[in-house]
């Protein structure tokens, strides 16, 4: 199982996400700025290192989404946090 943690940014209205490049795993496909969390890391931990290094910028994690969390995708099992405004 893959552990990753995702920011949901919304602004005006907007969210944000970035479409993968075609080359890459997954490409073409949409995702939120996040990644696998590090040994020893917390999903919200994770999630605020992937944002700063992503977008360069620090960020307020809020609180966890409640979504599913697992799905199955060609690369293998995935287990996600998703962290946005509350």
């Amino acid at each position: 199982m893959i552990k990753v943690a995702a920011a949901v940014i919304v602004s005006d209205g907007k969210i944000l996400a970035a479409k993968r490049k075609n080359e890459r795993l997954g490409g073409g496909f949409w995702e939120f700025p996040g990644g696998k969390l590090e040994p020893g890391e917390t999903p919200k931990q994770a999630c605020q290192r992937e944002v700063a290094e992503e977008l360069g910028d620090q960020c307020e994690v809020l609180e966890r989404i409640e979504v599913s969390r697992h799905f199955t995708t060609p690369y293998g099992e995935l287990e996600i946090d998703f962290f946005g405004p509350n």
